[in-house]
């Protein structure tokens, strides 16, 4: 038997589990398991004391009868007969880092409906990564990096099963002879690839309804073929222009928004293809010195933050979400004087360096959720002049103490630090500071000094009880009750794996 905490929330039976990332939720029509923000292999010893994959898998997930999913993690390969024999109905591995699919990563799926790899970053589509898959009828990998199809990429799964494929903003280039041949498609979307050559024989012998296809790389005589094909075989064609450039910039222009989107590639090839530089702080500030509203490169490979690359400009919004930034360096952020949202969510940051922002004086939400934030170091909120909003859920953040040093008291902070591994809440760690709402909620806190928040001001606090002595949840509820503060407890309970 294997046991869990989870949180109970309201009626929705929804258990949460803090420790190993577990959510099972439990219901006559739906039977799930999500394992997310976590190593798997630290997930796999947390589970079943081992750190073999499939023994992991195999002992905690036999009797899922619905879905399994590995999402936000950084899983990086498939392995053989991961899943094998498993009887779920869904598996969704969306946001990793996924290279790799091994040979027979996906075996003997019986049940197995809908497959989801979005966000990932295959390169190449592995044709024997599929094998006795009867009742595949969807498969999602929508963003990832796939530039080649082999002929018979998909010969594992069965040419009986009606199959929705979605491969949209990926970079294939070529589809080359009986790539779908034979097999059923209700619906096949390549849109946003750059399609450069169609072979004659792409889908010989195949059934298709419906198929979406960018067609601004193809010539007019590969354009007038696939027409044809399509309006011979009954096919539902729609053409559209890619929606990004060969530089991947997406420049919206109105009255109302100004926007410069990058993504889906690498930043330095992206500047060379911008101003023909390798500079990356040359490549923005020639390129984006001019846009007026928000500046995104999502999606990408960015691993750090240099000093000085968005100084000076007057955006509002600034997303670098959905990279693998590591490193921020002093004055990554300087000199920011309009910029409202700075979003630095879903990356790999361990430790935040409070000298990487600078001069923001109207920063009003700072996202760091779904990073490896450990530690917050002294001092770490003194750059915030502002009323802001500070998310910093589903880190690893264990300590706390001193973080909010150099904050003026006048500032007021809203905080979320749901998810983490908080432990102990020391002597004035809040204390002289204004919060409108702070969230400690999942986080096993064992430990509170009385004079963890003296002299301060606050509105909402979440907190979770479990770990805590029944003197301590006396204390807290005095102590809300006569600071007028809105006090919300949760609890922390058990779930047994069998």
């Amino acid at each position: 038997m294997l046991q869990f905490d989870y949180q109970v929330t309201g009626n929705t039976e929804q258990r949460m589990v803090t420790g190993a990332e577990i959510i099972i939720n439990n219901s006559e029509d739906k039977v799930e398991v999500t394992v997310s923000n976590q190593y798997l292999p630290q997930l796999c010893c947390k589970m079943v004391d081992s750190d073999k994959l499939e023994e992991c898998l195999s002992a905690s997930i036999a009797n899922v009868s619905k879905s399994f999913e590995i999402v936000n993690n950084r899983l990086t390969s498939v392995k053989k007969r991961t899943f094998a024999n498993l009887k779920v109905e869904q598996i969704s591995l969306n946001n990793n880092l996924i290279e790799t699919l091994e040979n027979d990563a996906f075996y003997n799926l019986t049940n197995l409906i809908v497959l989801t790899m979005s966000r990932n970053l295959l390169e190449v589509l592995n044709p024997e990564a599929f094998s006795l898959l009867p009742n595949l009828s969807g498969l999602n990998l929508r963003f990832n990096r796939l530039h080649t199809l082999q002929t018979g990429a998909f010969e594992g799964i069965s040419p009986r099963t009606e199959l929705t494929v979605d491969l949209n903003g990926n970079r294939i280039r070529t589809l080359p002879d009986d790539v779908f041949s034979n097999h059923t498609f209700g619906q096949l979307d390549l849109g946003n690839n750059p399609v450069k050559k169609i072979a004659a024989s792409f889908c010989e012998g195949c059934s298709m309804e419906k198929i979406y296809l960018s067609c601004d790389y193809l010539t007019l005589e590969d354009v007038e073929m696939i027409r044809n094909w399509a309006e011979a075989g009954g096919v539902r064609l729609y053409t559209k222009r890619r929606t990004v450039t060969s530089a991947e910039i997406i420049i919206n222009n109105s009255e109302e928004k100004v926007e410069v989107t990058v993504s889906k590639q690498y930043l330095p090839q992206l500047c060379c293809k911008m101003v023909d530089s390798n500079n990356v702080e040359g490549c923005l500030s020639a390129s984006i010195a001019n846009v007026a509203r928000s500046f995104k490169i999502t999606n990408n490979r960015l691993r750090s933050v240099k000093k000085g690359t968005f100084a000076n400009l007057k955006v509002n919004t600034i997303s670098l979400s959905n990279n693998l930034i590591e490193t921020l360096e002093n004055d990554a952020f300087y000199n920011l004087t309009n910029l409202i949202t700075l979003s630095l969510s879903r990356n790999l940051l361990e430790v935040l360096n409070p000298e990487a922002f600078f001069l923001l004086s109207n920063l009003a939400a700072l996202d760091l959720m779904f990073n490896r934030i450990h530690t917050l170091q002294t001092g770490f909120f003194k750059f915030l002049t502002n009323n802001v909003q500070v998310l910093l859920n589903c880190n690893r953040i264990s300590r706390v103490e001193k973080a909010f040093a150099g904050v003026s008291p006048r500032t007021r902070l809203t905080i979320d630090l749901n998810g983490n591994r908080i432990q102990t809440l020391s002597e004035d760690v809040f204390s002289n500071h204004t919060f409108g709402q702070l969230d400690l909620g999942n986080n096993p806190v064992k430990k509170i000094a009385k004079t963890f928040c003296e002299g301060c001001t606050m509105e909402t606090l979440y907190l979770s009880c479990d770990y805590l002595t029944l003197e301590d949840v006396e204390m807290i509820r005095n102590w809300a009750e006569v600071a007028l503060v809105r006090l919300f407890t949760t609890h922390i309970c058990r779930v047994a794996f069998f």
